[in-house]
């Protein structure tokens, strides 16, 4: 009986480190010093998110810095299309992952830990912090949504607005500011960076306002749908 309960644990152990995400590649840019990596969807369910460790070199094959584990929500609300799709069964996707190495790096090694499926089932331990974060998103677009709906009508109230959407943790408001007022690149991209100031960008119309309250409402209520675990 004993023996068939330690078969029974350690299939159940091997079931749990199986995982359907797969990577190919990771390599460090000598230039730059990022780290991109190269990986692939082996399941038959579409990726929305996935956790690797990461782990650098140096010319010896000596161990240096070990940043750990890295969070990929491929859901997540400021990301470019180009490099944060979904990834869909059995494609290859490369992603320029969130760590700077050191100069001494010449090489890396990655190993997804986690993989979260777009019908929210997932593989592999630590995978709900996507789920919170998800949830924490939801909230975030819910208190601009608050803040918006005083629609403000003077150049100093817009101002204020907008230094306050950008303090919220991810700064998620602002993608839509841009993206539903149409802002030029540059501006945007001031308006994302809290090293600067606040751009001016006139005094948008209630409809405009509107706009902006409808895109993150939508974003918001996809977050909070997609914040549910479902059930394994």
């Amino acid at each position: 009986m004993k023996f068939r309960l330690l078969l029974l644990a350690l299939a159940a152990t091997a079931w749990a480190q199986t995982l359907h995400l797969q990577v190919l590649s990771a390599t460090v840019n000598p230039e730059s010093h990022h780290i991109t990596v190269e990986v692939q969807n082996q399941s038959s369910k579409v990726v929305t998110g996935y956790d690797l460790q990461i782990k650098l070199f140096d010319a010896a094959v000596k161990p240096i810095e070990q940043p750990g584990n890295v969070g990929v929500d491929l859901l997540a609300y400021n990301r470019t299309p180009q490099q944060w799709e979904e990834i869909q069964p059995g494609a290859i996707s490369t992603f320029p992952v969130g760590v700077v190495a050191s100069p001494d790096t010449v090489s890396a090694k990655a190993t997804v830990t986690g993989v979260v499926y777009a019908d929210r089932t997932f593989e592999g331990a630590g995978t709900e912090h996507f789920f919170v974060g998800r949830a924490n998103d939801a909230k975030e677009c819910r208190r601009a949504i608050a803040l918006l709906r005083s629609y403000p009508a003077t150049p100093e109230a817009v101002r204020a607005v907008l230094q306050n959407l950008r303090s919220q943790p991810h700064g998620i408001a602002l993608g839509a500011v841009a993206n539903s007022l149409h802002l030029a690149p540059a501006v945007a991209g001031t308006l994302a960076d809290r090293r600067q100031a606040v751009p001016e960008i006139g005094v948008p119309a209630k409809e405009q306002w509107d706009e902006v309250i409808a895109d993150l409402a939508k974003r918001a209520a996809f977050l909070e749908a997609e914040s549910q675990e479902a059930s394994q």
